[in-house]
């Protein structure tokens, strides 16, 4: 690919992996919550629009396990006692484990071109893992079009789950299937591949639309974007990026959550660039992390649109303290707060650029939590069993009568949205259920909209979770639809008159009469 492909997508949360526990014992234990896992595609055209080290530094606040790199280019001399390009990559993101193919892309080599050092060239498939890599393969691939073309496979166990995952550079079949490339990659490599999960990574050069595509589709794989609702917000698929696709085998059971897709001219910096982000950061330090909501008067260089998804993302931020994704929405948070110290209309240009990521990032976060534009006051409900009983009603028979009046309180902490701690458990996602401690006293819980928590229990800091992990395993299809549930208010009224949703604090005051 000749012109300028810089495609990132990512999957935070990626993949929904089916329980493996036996039928006839899921009365007995909760079931095993989904693996979240993220995996990560990305064309880096040789390096000659970015070093390793940007290519690093633009990569490492999405915190991923597994990433593709496609056109990666490796030392023209191997004395010259320089790191390897993906080498670079991999230790700046915590990934030890490496896998790179033998075969350059259309034979490329030095006489294509370098990369923008000078120190690099070829356009190898690389993927970098966390996880130590169990078998690894390079597939050499005939068919139409520029020769050589490849695609490399390795096995991993991340989360104790087993997964396939395969990265490729292939060119494009001008809509004929018969004879491509695509048609030797599905018959002769991933048809006869009997793993249960695998994942497919890479630079197809074919739109999805493209006979190609829909060949593989019906083989037995789908898009990640099939998954993700309003994927147009994140890509535009007649663009460049949509070429450029991670693929999942239908029968794996797995799904993904959420994607996110960049395609930037350049994403290495402009000396001009260096020096206000350096600026920038010192602003961003001297900024707390435990951040209060600035007066409406501030930020004037937001739109009211923008504001307005500022202050929700500043609402919510505190429920994911503990996850791995915190920084990296935190980190949008402190850039847009920057501004407010930084924002020069003499560099409009510059500054809308920082802004309409930073708000993208926002935007993310807003619907990882089902936000909608009908403004209450935050509100606490409790999560009911099987019989429709309250649980929270029950444990309020185990507690000491003498530290009933303390409730209250924490039900205040619950709703101010700060201090909030994720209980920490093996199946459970980071942050994906919280506590909040007061005087001998812990109150777990879930976020299950902007404005909205579910309780889930109450008991002595001393009892622990596992009634509390076991009581959301076993209602985790309820909670979900609850999620839906909350954002119709008419509906959810409803619900309250009939007694068949209990909002706070009257079940309080009910259980002591």
């Amino acid at each position: 690919m000749k012109y300028l492909n810089i495609l990132l997508i990512i999957l935070p949360f990626i993949f929904s992996c089916s329980s493996d526990t036996p039928e006839n014992d899921k009365e007995k234990i909760p079931p095993i919550i989904d693996t979240s896992i993220r995996v990560g595609t990305f064309n880096v055209d040789v390096g000659q629009t970015a070093t390793a080290e940007e290519i690093a530094l633009s990569l490492k606040s999405f915190y991923l396990d597994i990433l593709s790199l496609e056109e990666c280019p490796i030392l023209i001399d191997k004395n010259s006692g320089v790191e390897e390009f993906y080498s670079i990559i991999g230790k700046a993101l915590g990934m030890e484990y490496f896998y790179i193919g033998d075969i350059s892309s259309g034979n490329h080599w030095i006489e294509w071109g370098k990369d923008k050092t000078g120190k690099y060239a070829g356009k190898y498939k690389v993927i970098l893992s966390k996880t130590p890599i169990l078998q690894s393969k390079e597939f050499a691939l005939e068919g139409k079009g520029w020769t050589h073309s490849s695609t490399i496979r390795i096995e991993t166990k991340i989360k104790n789950k087993e997964l396939t995952f395969y990265s490729l550079h292939i060119p494009g079949s001008a809509g004929v299937v018969e004879g491509s490339v695509m048609k030797n990659l599905v018959d002769v490599v991933l048809m006869k591949d009997t793993s249960k999960r695998i994942i497919v990574m890479g630079d197809f050069n074919d739109l999805p639309e493209t006979n190609a595509m829909q060949y593989i589709f019906n083989s037995g794989f789908k898009s990640v974007w099939d998954d993700v609702e309003d994927a147009e917000q994140y890509i535009d698929k007649y663009k460049y990026g949509q070429i450029d696709n991670i693929l999942i085998n239908k029968n794996s059971g797995m799904k993904a959550e959420i994607a996110y897709s960049i395609f930037k001219k350049d994403i290495s910096l402009s000396e001009k660039n260096e020096v206000k982000t350096e600026k920038q950061k010192e602003v961003r330090e001297a900024v707390m992390v435990e951040y209060e909501i600035p007066e409406n008067e501030k930020l004037s260089f937001l739109s009211d649109e923008n504001k307005n998804i500022y202050f929700k993302a500043c609402n919510v931020i505190g429920s994911l303290t503990g996850r791995s994704d915190y920084n990296y929405y935190m980190e949008a948070i402190l850039d847009i707060q920057s501004l407010e110290e930084l924002y020069e209309d003499d560099d409009k240009e510059y500054f809308d650029e920082i802004i309409n990521e930073a708000i993208f990032k926002l935007k993310m976060l807003l619907n990882m939590f089902h936000t909608n534009d009908v403004s209450r006051d935050v509100e606490l409900i409790f999560l009911n069993d099987v019989k429709g009983d309250c649980y929270f009603t029950d444990d309020l028979n185990k507690i000491d009568k003498g530290m009933r009046n303390k409730i209250d309180l924490l039900f205040e902490k619950v709703k101010s949205g700060n201090n909030h701690r994720a209980v920490l458990n093996e199946n459970l996602k980071a942050g994906e259920l919280l506590f909040i401690n007061g005087i001998n006293l812990s109150i777990s819980f879930c976020r299950i909209a902007i404005d909205t928590y579910l309780i889930i229990g109450i008991h002595s800091i001393n009892d622990g979770f596992n009634q509390d992990i076991n009581r959301y395993f076993l209602n985790k299809k309820d909670i979900e639809k609850l999620k839906e549930l909350v954002k119709d208010d008419e509906f959810r009224n409803k619900l309250v008159d009939e007694n068949k949703l209990v909002i706070e604090t009257s079940i309080v005051r009910k259980r002591e009469k």
